[in-house]
């Protein structure tokens, strides 16, 4: 462990955010910003899961809790499995003894990123969180910084370049992963497993905006964009997540063969 981390403040230590020393010896101006923001970089995970748990206390957010859970998740999946497993050290000089392979905040990040690029591109635009005032702006500074999180990491010495790129890459198999059990937890089916799982969230009292359009019902809105209207299957199929209708086509062809093929079987 290098010996400017025995004086770093005890708070970014606790953190793993540690600056390194001597862009603020040095007295270059640019330096020290530079070293500021990538700090900043760094606590960018610590960040975002307090505004995530303010909004679901306060707000109620389901999909604050599910943004959440997506990042908690492959957090504790690579520091207890992967990292264990890879045992790769840090780089030389690094204020911290434990694994770095995959790097947690990288895996983080790619987590985040992935999440809203998904929300971005296969919801509708009347899904309720999408009309929110601010939400074009939080989802284009998340999506353009999120990628600063594991810059700062290499840059304070934390992972190296490989350890930040598996990082990123896992977190972000992981969203897309994750994203798709989301979907299929929504599915309106009275005797499945993601029904019994959605009753157990209602009971945490947290407002499903994640899953409701604004401006009617939104079974006409599809019904609108598609050739087809809403047949018995689609509407089992969407008539709980805003999806946009292209998705909705795609997941419907999906899971008709998928029926075919159990037909076929038995």
């Amino acid at each position: 462990m290098d010996p400017h981390c025995d004086g770093c403040f005890f708070l970014f230590k606790t953190l793993e955010s540690c600056p390194r020393d001597y862009p603020f010896d040095n007295g270059n101006i640019l330096e020290m910003l530079l070293e500021i923001f990538w700090l900043f970089g760094s606590l960018q995970p610590f960040i975002i899961v307090a505004v995530l748990i303010w909004c679901i206390f306060w707000k109620k957010s389901l999909r604050s809790f599910l943004i959440l859970m997506n990042l908690i998740i492959i957090v504790f999946i690579n520091e207890l499995i992967f990292k264990k497993i890879l045992s790769e050290t840090r780089p030389k000089g690094a204020c911290s003894s434990s694994f770095g392979l995959p790097s947690g905040h990288s895996a983080f990040a790619g987590a985040l990123m992935v999440w809203f690029i998904l929300e971005w591109t296969m919801f509708h635009e009347l899904a309720s969180f999408k009309t929110s005032r601010h939400y074009s702006k939080i989802r284009n500074i998340i999506i353009i910084f999120a990628p600063v999180n594991p810059i700062s990491r290499n840059f304070l010495n934390y992972h190296s370049e490989k350890q930040v790129l598996v990082g990123f890459i896992e977190g972000s198999v992981w969203a897309f992963m994750f994203f798709y059990f989301v979907i299929l937890m929504h599915k309106n089916s009275a005797d499945s497993w993601s029904s019994r799982l959605m009753q157990r969230l209602k009971k945490m009292k947290l407002k499903d905006d994640f899953a409701s359009f604004v401006g009617g019902d939104h079974f006409q809105l599809l019904d609108e964009e598609t050739d087809e209207g809403i047949n018995d299957n689609t509407f089992q199929l969407i008539n709980l997540l805003p999806l946009r209708s292209d998705v909705n086509r795609f997941m419907k062809m999906r899971e008709n063969r998928n029926s075919l093929s159990m037909d076929m079987k038995l």
